[in-house]
Parts: structure tokens; sequence; C-alpha cells
């Protein structure tokens, strides 16, 4: 009988010894402090890198992968290559692969791997064959006519040549793009198959978990030559693929602590007016102000037309403006106890463009601004930032501007209006134009265009200059909404009328106004309280 008690006292202090041995253990494993969590909207379509084009594809990728070369602030910047050069009639370029580069198992990338990658690629029906074409060797290579690539010379483990037919101005910047990141050949086929499973990735990140419909888990490469760089030791995806789901438990639940944003790649058109009702916009913001900046125009009335091209969605990205202008979406200095940008994104004028503005008298492309501004008490939500704006109770205002400095305007809204218009002419050279329009009315879109433009006609002195309006006013109907900006450009004594629409991306001159229909949605109301 005593032997026995002694036996399962034994047996019970050896579990609970077993017990104690698995908590320490975990408490001494690194476990992960800093986690960067998201909420995607939909599973990746297609991680094949032969094939990757997919806005979350491509996103995940740039976590998962890294290749020769990186694109960075517009340049070309060392990756895995520390450093390449470049023979005089720019088609042979000779890289050298840090020796220090390792994929996420702890094997060293070398000069094979990267040869392996092209010829994958030329193997399969890949997205940028077309531009590998341009390699000695490799329309053979596709076609079978040769075993290898002869334009591709590996010249040690950490030194490749890669020649090409004809100088190339994308080839280093391909070079630098997702479908170019160097993984291993085992891990090219993995990303092929259908199946998503974790692979050796070359990246600051490796795939830990994928469970679909459910959860992504990204977790950090312990192997990453910059590895003292990556700031979160994970990153989580909650696959949510109801749309409505995951606004709700974005808006009203305290979902995490840390960064929250939402991938919403596009919002669906029809659940425009579902979002209305779910708040996506949120009566917090009580209204968007939209001040234009542009060279005067000669004619009063045309100066003042000013069509809004916004998308009601409310997310900062897709606010859109004419493209000829210089556009910087940042968070002034000094906001919220921060003293440098934290988000910027700018595109130029293309070249005929400035020939158009220089002939029109509006000189240099303008710069146009996005600024924030919220209460005192939203200041520790600075994360939150980069996610849709209903969080937020303040104004976004959006200001195109020239030196000299043009007067701001933001107090001049009340409940009374759907849509005020502002005007000013202290500048020397620069009028500006604000466009008010109150989120809280139950107006539609296109009645608030409407009733600006019959404004418009009224004061309208010129005969074509009514005529345009007319058919504007005419092409507005209160079933649709169109979103368009019309931009009268003077050349010499002779307007030229342009639209800025977000299909072709460009102004388009226009002979009718039927051109002026880019985009046709449902009937969409403004929030409601």
């Amino acid at each position: 009988m005593r032997f026995a008690r002694y036996l399962c006292l034994c047996v019970a202090i050896v579990t609970w010894a077993e017990v104690y041995a698995s908590i320490v253990w975990a408490t001494d494993s690194k476990q992960p402090q800093k986690i960067y969590r998201r909420i995607a909207l939909d599973d990746p379509l297609n991680m094949d890198l032969a094939q990757l084009e997919g806005v979350f594809d491509v996103h995940l990728m740039f976590q998962l992968g890294e290749g020769l070369l990186a694109y960075k602030a517009g340049i070309i910047v060392p990756a895995i290559a520390t450093d390449w050069t470049v023979s005089k009639d720019l088609t042979e370029y000779t890289f050298s692969i840090d020796p220090q580069a390792m994929f996420s198992d702890g094997t060293y990338i070398q000069a094979a791997d990267v040869l392996n990658l092209f010829k994958y690629h030329l193997s399969n029906d890949s997205l940028i064959n077309s531009e590998l074409m341009n390699i000695k060797g490799a329309k053979e290579f596709k076609e079978k006519r040769d075993s290898s690539i002869s334009g591709i010379v590996v010249i040690s483990p950490w030194k490749i040549k890669i020649q090409l037919i004809k100088p190339s101005l994308i080839f280093l910047k391909l070079l630098a793009s997702e479908q170019c990141f160097i993984l291993p050949h085992s891990s090219l086929l993995v990303l092929k198959s259908s199946k998503i499973a974790p692979f050796v990735s070359s990246g600051p990140y490796v795939l830990l978990s994928y469970v679909r419909n459910e959860q992504i888990v990204l977790v950090k490469n312990k192997h990453y030559r910059k590895n003292m760089d990556v700031y979160y030791d994970a990153i989580s995806y909650d696959i949510i693929s109801d749309v409505e789901g995951a606004i709700n438990k974005y808006l009203y639940e305290d979902y995490y602590n840390d960064i929250i944003p939402i991938y919403v790649p596009s919002v669906p058109k029809e659940l425009a007016d579902k979002y209305r009702k779910i708040d996506v916009i949120s009566p917090k913001i009580t209204y968007l102000q939209f001040n234009v900046t542009r060279a005067a125009v000669k004619n009063d009335s045309l100066r003042k037309l000013l069509a809004v091209n916004l998308d009601v969605s409310g997310y900062l990205h897709e606010l859109s403006l004419p493209d000829y202008y210089k556009t910087n979406f940042y968070i002034p200095r000094g906001m919220l106890g921060y003293k440098e940008r934290v988000y910027s994104d700018t595109y130029f004028v293309n070249e005929s463009e400035k020939e158009l503005l220089s002939k029109s008298g509006c000189g240099k492309p303008h710069v146009c601004t996005i600024e924030l501004k919220y209460e005192k008490r939203h200041t520790k939500s600075l994360e939150r930032l980069f996610h849709p704006l209903q969080k937020y109770k303040g104004i976004i205002e959006v200001k195109l501007s020239q030196e000299p400095r043009v007067p701001w305007y933001h107090n001049f809204i009340t409940q009374n209006y759907d849509a005020i218009y502002l005007s000013n002419s202290s500048a020397t050279y620069l009028d500006t134009y604000a466009f008010m329009i109150n989120l809280n009315s139950d107006k539609y879109w296109p009645g608030i265009i409407r009733k600006n433009i019959s404004q418009l006609l009224n004061n309208s002195q010129k005969t074509s200059d009514r005529s345009l309006l007319s058919e504007i006013y005419s092409k507005i109907d209160e079933d649709m909404c169109s979103q368009y900006i019309v931009l009268p450009l003077y050349q010499g004594d002779v307007p030229h009328y342009y639209v800025r629409n977000d299909i072709a991306g460009y102004p388009t001159p226009i002979s009718t106004v039927d051109v002026i229909q880019v985009k046709e949605l449902k009937p969409m109301k403004i929030v409601e309280k």
C-alpha cells in the first residue's frame, strides 16, 4: 500500500515537473512582442511569381521576398546585390551578391538562384516574359532550342552577368519588381501550386501559417540580412470575406490595441447604400472642403466651374485631383506630435501636359496637399491615420497652392447648406475656389452639381459658355452620379476644355459632353445622422 502511494507520488512529481518545464520553456522562448494586425477582405489569389499581379498578392510577396535590387523613393537601390556595373553600351550588367544574404532556412543566396529564377519565368507563361526576351539567349531557351540562357553567366557563387540584346530603360526596375524576387526553386514550385503553404523565403518575413478564409500569419525571418531593421515580430491578417462584417468589426469593436489597417482595394458599388447605413464616412466628420487654386482664366463664369471628383467611400487614397498637379498626401509637420511626414504619394505631369500648361499660362505645376486635422483628444490615434477616416472627428482639407500662398477657408459651412461656393482673388496671379460639401446632407451628388451648374448658367454671359454648361447640365441625370472635372485652359483667347477622369488618368480634350460621362454609379446618399 505504501509502495503504491509512493509510486503515485513519484508519478505526480514527474508530471508536474514536465508541466513546469514546458511553462519555463515557453517563457524563455522568444514570443512575438510587436504584432502588426490587418484585416483582409479576401484570400490571396495567385502567389506564383510568374503570374503575380493581384494587389493583395503583391503586398504579401513584398513581405516575403526580395530581389537583387529595390525601388525606393523613385530610385534603384541595392538589395540582395550589393553593387553592380554597367558596360558603356548599356547592354551588360554585372551584379555582386551580398555574401551574407540568406534564405529563411539559413542557406546562402547565390548566383545560381538568380539564374534559376529567370529559367523559371521563361519555362512558364510568365507575365514578364516579353521584357525578358531582351536577354540574349532568352528566346532560344523559351523555345527549347537551347538548354541554357547564353546571356546569363554565373561568374562565381556571388557574381552574375546579364547581357541584353539592346539597352533597356526598365531593366533595373524590372529586377526590383516583385516578379524578380529571389527564391529557391523549391519555393517557386510551392507558389506555383494552387495550395499556398509555408515556403523558404528571402524577405523580412516567412509564412508561418495560412488557413483559407480565416487567417494568414507571417513571422520575422531570423536569417534576413537586415533583421535588426524589421520592426514587427509578426504580421497577422484576419480574412473576412464579408465586407460589411469587416467594416462593422473595425467600427464597433476595439478589435486590437495595435495598428488595424483595413485592406480594401476597391469598394463594391453595389454595397454603397449599405455603407451609408453602417457609417463608413461617419457623421463625426462634418464636411469635406476642397480648395482649388489654378491659373486665372478670363471668363468669370467658367472660372467658377468646379465639379467634385470624390469617391464617397471616404478613403484617403481615393481622393482624386488633376494629374498635372504635383500631389503630396501627407500629415502636416507637427501634427499629432510627429515632426516629419509619415505618408506621401507623389506623381508629376508628363511632358505633353507641361507643354500644355506652359501655353495656357499656368507656369510650373501647382502643388496639392491633403492635410488632416483632428481634435487634441485623438492625438494618441496616429496609427489609425492610414485607415478609413471614420474614427476621427475633424476636417479633411484639400488645397492646391503655389507661392505666394493663398488664404485658406475652413469655417464657412453650416447645416443649412448642401454646398457652398467660396472664391478669393487676393493672390497676384492665382484664384482660389472652394466647393464645400456637407456630408450630413440627404441630397444626391448629382443634385448638388446640377444646382450649382444651374447657378452658373444664370450668370453666364457668353453664348458659347451657356451652350457648354447647358449640355453638361442635361447630361447629369438624377438617377446616376457622374464624377468629373472640367478645366477651361486658354491658349491665347481661345478656350480649350479638358476633362480629367479616373479611367484615362489624364486631361482629355472634349468636343462633346459625352466624354464627361466617365463614371456611372447607382444613386447614393451622403451620410445621414
